[in-house]
Parts: C-alpha cells; sequence; structure tokens
C-alpha cells in the first residue's frame, strides 16, 4: 500500500485479516520470519505481534527515519494458513497505520481477499472391479483429504465420458453396497446422481472428516462403457453444505477395458460322425449391443 500521511520513525502497522485465515496455526505470538520494506528498502529490526486476527508491526525502537507521504509499503507476513474451501473467504482485510501512542493515520477498510483455489486431493484413485466392457459391477474410490469436510459435506465423483471408446458409463441408479465397507467414515449418507456424476452427500449425523483423513468408497451398480479401450480419468471432489468445493481431483485414474464376455456359448453339430457333412448352430448371449 502507499501511505496517505508520514508514518512517524516509531510508528505502528496494523494489519487484520478475515477470521478464516489461522496465524500461526492458532499460536497467538510474535510472527517470525517476515518482513517490511519502505520503497523497496527492507526495514531493519521490525517486530510483529499478534492481537486476534490483526499483526501489529513496530518499527525499530532506535530508528529515526520518518517515512513520507507516498512512501510504498510492502509486507510479507509468513505463517499464515488459508481457509479450508476455495472462492473468496469472507470479511475484508483492514490496513492502518498509528502513531506509537496508537492514533490511527492512514486506514484502509476496502480490501477483499483474493479467491482461493481448491486444495488438491492426495492418492486418489478411482478404479472399477471389472475391466469387461459393458459389465456392470462396483467401482472403487480412494483419496485423502487436504482440507477438513464437514458431516454435512459431500463428496462428489464424476465418471469420464469415455471419449476414446465412443461410449460412456451408466451411472442411473447408483447405490452403495451393504455392509461397513461401502464407506470409510461415520455418519449416514444419500445419493444422488446428476448426468455423469454422483453426488454423496453426508447428512451431519457423523463427525468431521480432519485434513489428512484417507477416505474410501465402494459405488455399486455402474455398467462399464460398451467398447473396449482406454478410458479417460475421473473427477473427484469435496465440497461443504453450500457445495462450495474444498479439495479437488481432476482426471484420477482412467481404467481399461476389454472386451465383454460372451455368456451361455454353445456350439452343436448336426451330424457328428467323422468326415460327414453338415451345419452347425452356434448360440450365445451377448453383453453389449451389436450394431446395425
Amino acid at each position: 500500500f502507499t501511505l496517505a500521511n508520514e508514518l512517524p520513525s516509531k510508528g505502528l502497522i496494523w494489519v487484520t485479516i478475515p477470521e478464516s485465515f489461522i496465524f500461526n496455526l492458532g499460536a497467538r505470538t510474535d510472527l517470525e520470519d517476515f518482513e517490511v520494506k519502505f520503497d523497496g528498502t527492507p526495514e531493519v529490526g521490525a517486530t510483529a505481534g499478534i492481537v486476534g486476527q490483526t499483526v501489529i508491526v513496530s518499527r525499530f525502537v532506535g530508528h529515526n527515519v520518518d517515512m513520507p507521504e507516498g512512501t510504498v509499503v510492502e509486507l510479507a507476513l509468513t505463517h499464515i494458513k488459508n481457509p479450508g474451501a476455495s472462492g473468496v473467504p469472507d470479511g475484508i482485510v483492514v490496513l492502518e497505520t498509528q502513531t506509537v501512542a496508537g492514533v490511527p493515520i492512514d486506514r484502509n477498510e476496502n480490501v477483499r481477499a483474493e479467491e482461493l483455489a481448491p486444495g488438491v486431493l492426495t492418492g486418489a484413485n478411482v478404479e472399477a472391479r471389472s475391466k469387461s466392457a459393458g459389465a456392470a459391477g462396483t467401482v472403487d474410490v480412494i483419496f485423502t483429504t487436504a482440507n477438513p469436510v464437514p458431516a454435512d459435506g459431500e463428496i462428489r465423483v464424476t465418471f469420464p465420458a469415455s471419449t476414446d471408446l465412443n461410449g460412456r458409463f451408466q451411472v442411473t441408479g447408483v447405490t452403495l453396497p451393504d455392509g461397513n465397507d461401502s464407506y470409510s467414515f461415520d455418519g449416514g449418507v444419500t445419493l444422488e446422481v446428476v448426468g455423469s456424476t454422483v453426488y454423496i452427500l453426508r447428512q451431519g449425523d457423523g463427525t468431521a472428516l480432519d485434513a489428512g483423513s484417507e477416505v474410501t468408497l465402494r459405488l455399486s451398480n455402474i455398467t462399464n462403457p460398451s467398447k473396449r479401450g482406454l478410458a479417460d480419468g475421473y473427477d473427484i471432489l469435496t465440497a461443504d453444505g453450500s457445495q462450495t468445493i474444498i479439495d479437488l481431483g481432476k482426471g484420477v485414474g482412467g481404467d481399461s477395458f476389454g472386451s465383454g464376455t460372451i455368456l451361455d456359448a454353445k456350439v452343436r453339430l448336426q451330424d457328428k460322425r467323422a468326415g460327414a457333412t453338415g451345419s452347425v448352430e452356434v448360440s450365445f448371449i451377448i453383453t453389449n449391443g451389436l450394431p446395425a
């Protein structure tokens, strides 16, 4: 920022950030390893303390140089943890300069925090248990959270359009299998399907998932693409109760499907004598449709 009025040699700079940001991982202590520059020149000996959501930068007591109006001030404040969801954080950043006695000099309350991108899911993988084209079965989903997921949050899994296969997954009527291995966290969930995306909606009756939690899911009644080949990757994300994205993993995995299975195959000879000439009857059941 640029000073509108002179900042005394023993003046103060206050920076107040929104509640969703965390200083020093929650420890209310002096801020270390920060930098202060006036018109590009580092300030030597400045100190910074934390009071609530405010960093108070004190100029070096022995410094005798007042900074005139028009001076460009640069602060690099360290060890600040971003909010755990994407988007523009609520609240404003308040900047203020003061005398050493706490009398305000300049103030700006119109600074918004920058928009945040989603966190990155680690160790993410999605895999269809059956690798046969057209087969109906289960798909396993696994990932580790970068940020906490609330008890009323959600997980979304988007199946690929599978353009390489000229076909796509059928994700209507998706269910979670019975048993405790259908998902790895507590509390109930409901499922919704919109297009090729499965929404796993938490019901708020479990506990929040901490950052670094490994999550596993198993989705049933999913039909593989109808042609063999390599499918595109899946997309996974976590979101809060307002559908704000928390963490994201794009293009995860990508199954390679082989041919579908021919079922109940039978071959019958009309004449079973050696050397005889006759007809052969072949019958079978196809797993996938046969084009015209």
